[in-house]
């Protein structure tokens, strides 16, 4: 038996709505903000960026185009109840112009082992062993980076350690200031982008992909 992906199936239905609301809606964001899909419905998707959510219907036009209508600011049927809460940014920690290379913290979970969680722009966070697994993924079977995740490479990892508390002991270094999470350093490649790393423009790392998004309380204090 062959198997061939196919645009049909509900698989992939679901990514042709992400790719269209990607080009359409989120391409044209203003610089350094992003609205990322969270759920697709029949008729309807919810995006999120910077901690509020959005409601857009979508149609499908005579020539097989997706149409998004406008955006409905909602209420996040998530509750957050008041761990004392930071949030996390991403911002590049070093820059080499020289090399045109940077790096970072592309994803904390917190500053330390046992430390309070830090919650991202949507309010979600990322547990260890799943940002290990994300990573080892990627190194394996991309190494790419974009910019604002519109899937066009302008850059290739260098350098990639996931830091989990069983890693963070066996190095031997101290749980107490060792932040857990994932580091890694990229060559900027493109010029337009580099130009936008050594301006300001782009600033801060941001990891995009897929996944299931549970819904939790948390005892959070700002």
């Amino acid at each position: 038996m062959v198997y061939v992906k196919s645009k049909d199936s509900l698989d992939g239905k679901l990514n042709a709505i992400r790719d269209s609301f990607r080009s359409q809606i989120s391409s044209k964001m203003p610089p350094n903000t992003y609205l990322y899909v969270d759920e697709i419905f029949d008729d309807y998707l919810v995006a999120s960026g910077d901690g509020s959510y959005y409601r857009y219907t979508y149609s499908e036009s005579k020539d097989g185009l997706l149409v998004f209508g406008s955006p409905e600011k909602i209420e996040a049927a998530v509750t957050w109840e008041t761990v004392e809460k930071s949030v996390w940014n991403g911002d590049i920690a070093k820059k080499d112009s020289a090399e045109q290379n940077v790096y970072g913290w592309a994803y904390k979970t917190s500053e330390s082992v046992g430390g309070d969680l830090i919650l991202d722009k949507q309010n979600d966070f990322w547990l260890p062993d799943e940002i290990e697994k994300t990573a080892n993924k990627y190194m394996l079977n991309s190494r790419a980076g974009d910019v604002m995740h519109l899937e066009k490479q302008v850059s290739s990892i260098i350098e990639s350690v996931v830091f989990t508390p069983d890693k963070i002991v066996k190095m031997g270094l101290d749980p107490d200031t060792t932040p857990v999470g994932w580091w890694v350093g990229l060559h900027v490649d493109d010029k337009v982008a580099w130009e936008g790393v050594e301006s300001g423009v782009w600033k801060m790392f941001s990891v995009g992909g897929k996944g299931v998004r549970r819904k939790v309380k948390l005892n959070v204090t700002d």
